[in-house]
């Protein structure tokens, strides 16, 4: 009898026909438990990830929301314009809406003639 863990008869989970011997059931069982583990790891990973992704689409939408209210002269400042945060509501509810507009923030931000010194 395994004093760790109760014995389980791995041929009835299985469906195979051979029985399980003391010392594998013991090895077999402790492996079990190990593998369980991990998939309840991968399980709460994968989920932690979607729920970081989640709220970085939330606060994406709720940025966009308060560009939305900004005056034309304040989003020039910022290096975007009123057809940009109209594109960025357009795109897909499953993108962030702020990486777009950084993205068109950084090319006008390349386009503006340097003074040299």
């Amino acid at each position: 009898m395994c004093e760790k863990f109760p014995c389980r008869d791995r041929s009835a989970r299985f469906g195979s026909s051979r029985p399980a011997t003391g010392g594998e059931t013991m090895h077999t069982q402790e492996l079990d438990q190990l593998v369980s583990g991990w998939r309840l790891q991968d399980l709460g990973a994968r989920l932690a990830a979607v729920a970081r992704r989640v709220k970085k689409l939330v606060t994406g939408r709720l940025a966009l929301a308060r560009l939305d209210e900004m005056e034309d002269w304040q989003l020039h400042d910022l290096g975007i314009s009123r057809r940009d945060l109209d594109r960025a509501h357009e795109i897909s509810i499953l993108e962030d809406p702020t990486t777009l507009l950084s993205e068109q923030a950084r090319k006008r931000r390349m386009e503006i003639p340097r003074r040299r010194a």
